[in-house]
């Protein structure tokens, strides 16, 4: 499960028993970094989407599923 942890400007991984396993990212608006990340989803191949508000409205970065960073939307 990996949770967006807003006030922290990050993105945290927990296993299916609820155990913290990782997390990545900072506060910025760099590549791997969030503004309050308000969402965060897993697509069909596996890679982490993270959506920043309100500072960055319409960013979406891309992760592969360890947390490398892939891209950010829009460019």
């Amino acid at each position: 499960m990996r949770v967006a942890d807003t006030d922290n400007h990050r993105i945290q991984l927990f296993n299916s028993s609820g155990t913290y396993l990782t997390q990545w990212g900072a506060q910025g608006s760099g590549n791997g970094q969030f503004m309050y990340p308000r969402g965060v989803v897993v697509d069909g191949s596996g890679h982490v989407h993270v959506a920043d508000l309100p500072d960055l409205p319409g960013r979406q970065s891309q992760f592969d599923s360890s947390g490398s960073k892939r891209r950010n939307s829009p460019s």
